[in-house]
């Protein structure tokens, strides 16, 4: 259930209204001090604590301890639940009084709640200027002093503290950046060093495959040579490799007559019957010759 805020009835542009809620809880210490009380200073003004457990002031003197809360607001007026909250921490603190300050306004209800509480006192904005005294002009903006549950998405609580985790949220992130790039650049690198390594020794195996693969000789056609490359190439045996090697005599030249008719020999001569035949022969081919060549007669 969301709390309803109401603005105030009248709102105050004096000094008091723009110093922080820091500074006027330092001012309201001075004054209780100035009153012979010894002040306890606990509030979230002091060392900016994170939270100060509904109370801001503790007072002593002669044996009496009264617990202050304050509210520097000046645009909404202080609700009852502020005075319900610190009358339960009077109870839970022991202590015999309680004052709600505000510099603003209280609500209709609230004032009506401290009134059926008697050790309960709250101080307005009229009052508490009056117990202060006169304060410098100071030269600051306005202050939002409106409650965090009404500044709904405002990156600013009640008292001016910052409340968004942005900053943190950033910083995790930054620092989740850079060690997710500490731990992958050098694995890239790695990996690129290697993919470098092996480009290069592939190419390297490449080219000198080139170099050393001999030239292909093309037949007439291109299917001339795939045929060629299929082809399985005919078994050699060791004798048939011998006589294909062996040189071969050069044929004899045919021997005719001089009228042209081949003379079958059969064989060269040999015996001396078959080279007195042949030379009987070759002298009768030669006096055909000479007649029938008389050019040949007279050389």
């Amino acid at each position: 259930m969301s709390r309803r805020w109401k603005p105030v009835r009248s709102r105050w542009s004096d000094p008091l209204t723009q110093v922080r809620w820091d500074d006027f809880e330092r001012r309201v210490a001075e004054y209780y001090r100035g009153q012979g009380y010894r002040v306890d200073h606990s509030g979230t003004g002091v060392g900016y604590a994170m939270a100060d457990g509904g109370i801001d002031l503790k007072l002593y003197r002669d044996g009496e301890y009264i617990v202050v809360q304050c509210k520097h607001w000046n645009t909404g007026q202080v609700p009852h639940n502020a005075v319900h909250e610190l009358i339960g921490v009077m109870h839970t603190e022991g202590a015999q009084r309680a004052i709600l300050i505000s510099s603003g306004e209280f609500t209709d209800h609230a004032m009506r709640s401290a009134a059926k509480f008697m050790p309960i006192q709250l101080i307005g904005g009229a009052e508490i200027r009056s117990m202060l005294g006169p304060i410098p002009e100071v030269d600051m903006p306005p202050l939002d002093d409106r409650p965090s549950w009404v500044m709904a998405g405002d990156a600013h609580g009640r008292r001016g503290r910052p409340t968004s985790s942005t900053p943190i949220v950033a910083f995790i992130a930054v620092v989740a950046v850079l060690l997710l790039s500490y731990l992958s650049i050098p694995r890239i690198f790695d990996n690129m060093g290697k993919s470098l390594i092996r480009s290069t020794s592939q190419g390297a195996a490449n080219t000198h495959a080139s170099a050393n693969a001999p030239t292909p000789h093309y037949a007439t056609r291109p299917s001339d040579y795939y045929s060629s490359r299929l082809a399985t190439p005919p078994v050699v045996s060791h004798q048939s490799y011998a006589t294909m090697t062996q040189p071969t005599a050069a044929p004899r030249p045919a021997i005719t007559r001089p009228d042209g008719t081949p003379v079958v020999t059969g064989s060269t001569p040999t015996s001396e019957a078959e080279i007195a035949t042949w030379q009987s022969e070759n002298a009768k081919a030669m006096k055909i010759l000479e007649k029938t060549t008389p050019e040949l007669g007279t050389q």
